[in-house]
């Protein structure tokens, strides 16, 4: 396994446990993609979301991650906002991970030689 390819994996594993929203940007693409609730691995050197892809690693500029959680209960109940951005950056760091904060976002970008 290449090390883009294990820094992916890496990255899709931490986020699978996690039930914050993602978004990636594709070098091919102008703007990110929309925010999903989904980022897998479908094959070998491939990333996916529920509506982009398969897209080649080495052509992932970022996956993106909202560390706020909003779950909705009913009309007349006030949403939930669960912060995960603490235990998803000690996991990170844990791991090796390399991540920017921004804000209330994680970015995930493999480092350009």
């Amino acid at each position: 396994m290449s090390e883009l390819e294990e820094y992916w994996f890496c990255v899709v594993n931490l986020l699978k446990s996690s039930p914050c929203r993602v978004r990636v940007k594709w070098s091919k693409d102008f703007e990110p993609s929309q925010w999903e609730d989904v980022v897998f691995i479908p094959t070998s050197r491939y990333l996916e979301t529920g509506s982009l892809g398969p897209l080649p690693m080495r052509e992932i500029e970022w996956v993106e991650v909202d560390t706020i959680e909003i779950q909705y209960v009913g009309r007349l109940v006030r949403e939930s906002r669960i912060d995960h951005a603490d235990n998803l950056i000690q996991v990170c760091r844990e791991k090796a991970i390399k991540f920017q904060q921004i804000e209330q976002f994680l970015r995930f970008a493999y480092p350009s030689p």
